[in-house]
């Protein structure tokens, strides 16, 4: 699923989904599915160079990256739009 096809719009300053694709796991979005591909390659990178000798940087990195799909995994997990859409929020940063 693309972020294009939420159509999510503004009415009276609250975000309301106007429809949502049933998944039946959170694992089956794209979106996660990205967010953990770019946790595993911030983790890789941090290995590497400078980053392995600068620990307490190599895990606010990787602590962040994967925070990302944590959100929306938790997010999904409350099945109401608006819970959903606040932790993608969050998960933006």
């Amino acid at each position: 699923m693309k972020v294009e096809d939420w159509k999510i719009e503004s009415c009276n300053k609250q975000i309301k989904a106007k429809y949502m694709v049933k998944i039946a796991q959170f694992e089956d979005l794209e979106i996660w599915q990205k967010s953990m591909d770019l946790a595993v390659k911030a983790y890789h990178l941090t290995k590497k160079g400078n980053f392995k000798l600068e620990y307490s940087i190599q895990d606010q990195i990787i602590r962040y990256s994967f925070s990302i799909s944590n959100n929306i995994a938790e997010g999904f997990e409350y099945n109401s739009n608006n819970q959903f859409i606040r932790f993608l929020k969050i998960s933006k940063g």
